[in-house]
């Protein structure tokens, strides 16, 4: 349960470092609603690595 959670978790995050990285290097660098975009795949990683756990630890 706790393996899944975790590689669904690290995906997350770097989906948020890539994301970090591409607002980085616009023309307008990093701007509010990058911010707010990579607040809202953090909540999304939370609740999706939470689903995760709870299909697994449903599944056993």
């Amino acid at each position: 349960m706790y393996k899944w959670g975790g590689i669904t978790f690290a995906l997350g995050m770097a989906l948020i470092v890539i994301e970090i990285i591409i607002a980085k290097k616009k023309r307008e660098g990093f701007t509010r609603t990058d911010s707010r975009r990579i607040w809202g795949l953090f909540w999304l990683t939370l609740f999706v690595t939470g689903l995760v756990m709870l299909l697994v630890w449903m599944s056993e």
